[in-house]
């Protein structure tokens, strides 16, 4: 509102919104643009496979950094926005010890299975049967449960209202999850796997 004296008053209003329905059609919308985000980059980031054969390792550590330094600014993003969203809670569950104790809890089960991982692979090392695609299965299933984790961050932005914020999510897993497929094929330089090994990677 701009008053008579030259007085800016800003005010949000916030528009309503219909609650989705859930039923098939909302699945599959959710299910396909879980595709969109967490699969499909993944599959085009592992096409630069046979580019990772040809260039040096000083390049693949670059391309895995751009990955960290997207990882990085998301990270902050969400984690501002869900303090932000914490803020706005009236729920007595809610407020910023939640994503505190959200953060904490995924820290620790994400430690917990890289030093179960750890330890099978030092395991198969000691036995000679250590490999790399072996090592690639595991970066795969480790990125599929870091992906479920941001589908569940894009749901969250979407279930309370905030379409920017999905909008915006939605980008940057797109962008950053191709660049994972860089780290899920990186093991697999020196080998020949078969094409449907690599689908079923993706």
């Amino acid at each position: 509102m701009l008053t008579s004296t030259g007085l800016v008053i800003e005010h949000d209003i916030a528009a309503a919104v219909q609650t989705p329905q859930a039923g098939a059609s909302f699945f599959g919308l959710m299910a396909l643009l879980g595709t969109y985000v967490g699969i499909i980059p993944v599959v085009l980031g592992m096409l630069f496979l046979p580019f990772l054969r040809t260039v040096g390792g000083a390049t693949v550590r670059v391309l895995l950094a751009f990955t960290v330094g997207l990882l990085a600014f998301l990270a902050w993003e969400g984690t501002s926005e869900g303090f932000e969203l914490a803020g706005a809670s009236g729920s007595p569950f809610g407020g910023a010890e939640l994503v505190v104790l959200g953060a904490a809890l995924a820290f620790l089960t994400l430690t917990a299975i890289d030093h179960w991982l750890r330890t099978r692979r030092q395991q198969a090392a000691a036995s000679g049967q250590a490999n790399g695609l072996r090592l690639a299965l595991m970066i795969s299933i480790g990125i599929g449960l870091h992906n479920l984790g941001e589908g569940l961050a894009i749901g969250s932005a979407y279930a309370v209202g905030e379409l920017a914020l999905g909008a915006f999510l939605v980008i940057g897993f797109t962008i950053q999850n191709t660049t994972e497929g860089l780290a899920v094929v990186a093991p697999l330089t020196e080998r020949r796997p078969p094409l449907l090994r690599l689908l079923g990677l993706g």
